[in-house]
């Protein structure tokens, strides 16, 4: 009973900074990610005195080839200005061990990828990512999602 209420009392400690607000999967056909495949999430904001954190989420199994993961991010505002940029995301280790769960031979990893966000506009924001490694299909990918946290002051 003691042990259960140590785990519960983590649980709570750990997750009171950050508060879920959006969080979604774009399924990859076959677990195969191809060049054209544009990953594209929608989030409405309404209150831009929040700040956020925003995290990439990779499904893939353990025979991805390679460590890391390499993206095309475009930010669309809500005036339909908007912002492009790379990214490296890091999914495992030099030595082949894996960041983030595994279950059987499928590995969830979550990579923060923007800390401490303020949407300077109300509106929709559409986020759109493409892989930017050198393969066309890039093979063992089963979904890319992003997980956006808001921050408690």
């Amino acid at each position: 009973m003691r042990s259960l209420l140590i785990v519960i009392l983590s649980i709570c400690i750990i997750s009171c900074g950050k508060i879920s607000f959006y969080e979604s999967y774009h399924p990859l056909n076959k677990a195969r990610w191809i060049l054209q495949d544009t990953a594209k999430f929608e989030i409405n904001i309404q209150d831009t005195t929040k700040l956020y954190q925003i995290n990439a989420m990779i499904r893939h199994y353990n025979s991805y080839n390679y460590q890391n993961l390499w993206i095309y991010q475009k930010t669309i505002y809500p005036d339909s200005t908007y912002f492009e940029t790379k990214r490296n995301l890091t999914l495992g280790d030099k030595m082949g061990q894996w960041y983030g769960v595994g279950l059987n031979d499928i590995v969830n990893v979550e990579v923060p990828m923007e800390q401490n966000v303020k949407f300077s506009k109300q509106g929709t924001y559409t986020f759109e990512f493409t892989h930017a490694m050198r393969d066309n299909k890039l093979e063992d990918v089963i979904d890319f999602g992003i997980k956006i946290k808001q921050l408690k002051k």
